[in-house]
Order: C-alpha cells, then structure tokens, then sequence
C-alpha cells in the first residue's frame, strides 16, 4: 500500500524539461492516502493541541491561583508526570473521525470537482 501511495503522488519525468502530474485516479488510494496521513498528522499534533486546551483554560480556572503550567512544554511535561503519558492523547478517537473523514472526503472529492470545473485540456492560471 506505502509503495503504491508513493508511486502514485511521485511526479513523472516528461521528455522535455517540464514536469508532468501524474494523477492518483483510483478514488480508494486517494481515500487510503489521505486516512494514512490524516491519521499521522493527528496523532503527533495532538499531545500540543491538549497542551494548548490546556493551557487556555487554566487562566479561567484559576482565579487568584497562581498558574498551574508554565508554557507549552512544561504544561506537556507535568501533565505526562501527575496524569501519564496517555493524558496527552485524550481525545484521540474523536480527532481521528473528524481529520479523517474530512481529509478523506476532501481527497477523494477534490479531482472530480476540479475536472468539472476546469476541463482537462485546459490550463488553470490565476490571471
């Protein structure tokens, strides 16, 4: 699967000197692309966006308390030592479902829509 995925968003060598898009037809391996990565990129971000939850709502919490965590990394740290590591990673299954079903709606999508917008012998500009 990897080496397809790899194979498929690689970019083609044309004779000339210019590079020709090689396009991942099959809606499935777009799908199966886009949940791969969307899953990745999720799981590594989140242990920061609990942080960042984290530390947004301790200045409402605390009133007339000094504040529990320091910044972004002592906030990660004193919440992997009192609560274990795992507390980093709550909230992880409903993350999951939201970037995946969207990243993977959105890739699966994304050429269809385009292709009917813009036709394939066309070339898109901006001017």
């Amino acid at each position: 699967l990897l080496l397809s995925i790899n194979r498929a968003s690689c970019n083609k060598h044309d004779s000339g000197d210019t590079f020709k898009e090689k396009e991942m037809s099959d809606p499935m391996e777009r799908f199966a692309a886009s949940v791969f990565a969307s899953a990745l990129a999720e799981t590594i971000t989140l242990p920061c966006d609990v942080a960042k939850v984290r530390l947004q709502l301790q200045n409402k919490n605390a009133v007339g308390q000094s504040a529990k965590y320091s910044g972004m990394i002592g906030c990660m740290y004193t919440t992997a030592k009192t609560e274990g590591v795992g507390a980093l990673f709550k909230g992880l299954n409903p993350a999951l479902i939201r970037q995946v079903s969207y990243t993977g709606i959105s890739m699966v999508l994304y050429e269809p829509v385009r292709d009917a917008i813009i036709p394939k012998n066309t070339e898109a500009t901006f001017m």
